[in-house]
């Protein structure tokens, strides 16, 4: 079974409750198990079922964010920056962007027990990850994914990065490749 660490499920949950106004319309839209795990308290060190969470990621992209791939992408932004400035900031590594970009492989495997996000320097200014078995047809998740990792290598070296999708898989490519530049 595919889940997720309430580390990054707790964020949305607590982003939902926190906006009562919308709460109908998500009633709205989201099955019974996902309300019924809305309604429970989400423990950080808990698993939860990637279906579920997936609905609910959904939903709320949809009410707060209107879909929209810019809000999207400032979201994973603001998130990385939330997460790699305190709890995950032992995986921001300065002056090594390859163990950097391991690091960021492994995180990704701390809060996800499927998937894999592979690395690859294509100069010394450009690098590829390539998101293999998530979701292929995800993309509200592969908008948020570039802005987090996007911000990840900025807090890495200290530069603007520069973002773009070599392949989305939510049209049809096998993988999703993000790729990710800077000046020298």
């Amino acid at each position: 079974m595919k889940e997720v660490k309430g580390t990054i499920f707790v964020t949305i949950v607590k982003s939902i409750k926190a906006n009562p106004n919308l709460r109908g319309k998500y009633n709205e839209i989201l099955s019974d198990k996902a309300k019924e795990l809305l309604n429970k308290r989400i423990l950080v060190a808990s698993w939860y079922p990637l279906e579920q969470y997936r609905e609910i990621y959904n939903a709320i992209c949809l009410f707060e964010g209107k879909n929209d791939p810019k809000i999207l992408h400032q979201w994973g932004r603001d998130e990385a920056n939330r997460w790699f400035t305190t709890v995950y900031k032992f995986s921001v590594i300065e002056g090594d962007i390859k163990l950097a970009t391991e690091k960021y492989s492994r995180f990704h495997k701390m809060v996800h027990n499927f998937g894999e996000i592979l690395p690859e320097f294509v100069s010394d200014n450009e690098l590829v990850f390539t998101y293999k078995d998530f979701p292929r047809d995800w993309k509200n998740w592969y908008l948020i994914a570039a802005g987090y990792a996007q911000r990840f290598i900025e807090l890495c070296i200290n530069k603007k990065v520069n973002f773009s999708f070599l392949n989305k898989s939510w049209i049809n490519d096998k993988w999703t490749k993000l790729k990710l530049s800077w000046e020298l």
